[in-house]
């Protein structure tokens, strides 16, 4: 029979994994791995709207993986200096440049 304790922190687990259980929020941690930015930005970045982005924002935010502040007019957000951001990104492993390539990208489209 298991103890309450390790139920407890099964459920705990699980609760992280569901954080990061759609495509956007892990893009958003890999785009903050590499600078800090805005709604917009992330928003052009991930190629979704900015109420959208927010949205899954406040969920890594309510979560501990990122932390924002407000400049002026703007919300800066980056990655949360804590231990569980940190077995976070150990976890969903980044790959190199991303911010380069998404660039490359948004130049493309504009080209076209």
């Amino acid at each position: 029979i298991l103890s309450n304790e390790t139920k407890n922190s099964s459920e705990h687990q699980a609760s992280f994994f569901r954080v990061l259980g759609t495509p956007q929020r892990v893009l958003i941690l890999w785009l903050l791995m590499e600078k800090e930015m805005t709604v917009k930005e992330i928003a052009l970045a991930i190629e979704t709207l900015p109420p959208a982005t927010s949205r899954h924002l406040n969920i890594l935010e309510v979560n501990h993986l990122v932390e924002s502040e407000q400049v002026q007019n703007d919300v800066i957000y980056r990655i949360a200096q804590n231990e569980r951001t940190q077995n976070c990104l150990t976890i969903i492993n980044k790959p190199n440049n991303i911010l380069k390539k998404s660039n490359q990208t948004q130049k493309e489209k504009l080209n076209v």
